[in-house]
């Protein structure tokens, strides 16, 4: 049976140098929250669903890595919440700033 676990390695852990934001976000960290999640859907952390049910947003850029697992996982549960809630957020999620591990299943 597939999963993660059993095709990656530990990646992005608190404290090493991989959950950092990589330097061309640094400067832009002022503007938004970093939630920490220890699932691979972000969306279903506490402190991020209080922010989409408080706050509509025009635009959310999507960053990350594990292009097929945690950025696919929480922009498919956001664009449920925002059909399901009638909002109008347009999600970007930029190619350059995506990754995802090279494996063959």
């Amino acid at each position: 049976m597939f999963s993660p676990s059993n095709v990656f390695p530990p990646h992005c852990i608190k404290g090493t140098t991989e959950s950092e934001l990589i330097p061309e976000l640094k400067k832009y960290e002022k503007y938004f929250k970093i939630i920490e999640k220890n699932t691979t859907n972000g969306f279903n952390t506490k402190e991020f669903l209080k922010i989409a049910q408080s706050v509509t947003f025009d635009q959310v850029v999507v960053t990350g890595c594990c292009t097929d697992i945690c950025v696919e996982q929480f922009v498919n549960a956001y664009s449920e919440f925002i059909k399901l809630n009638n909002k109008h957020t347009q999600i970007i999620i930029p190619q350059n700033a995506v990754y995802t591990f090279d494996f063959k299943p």
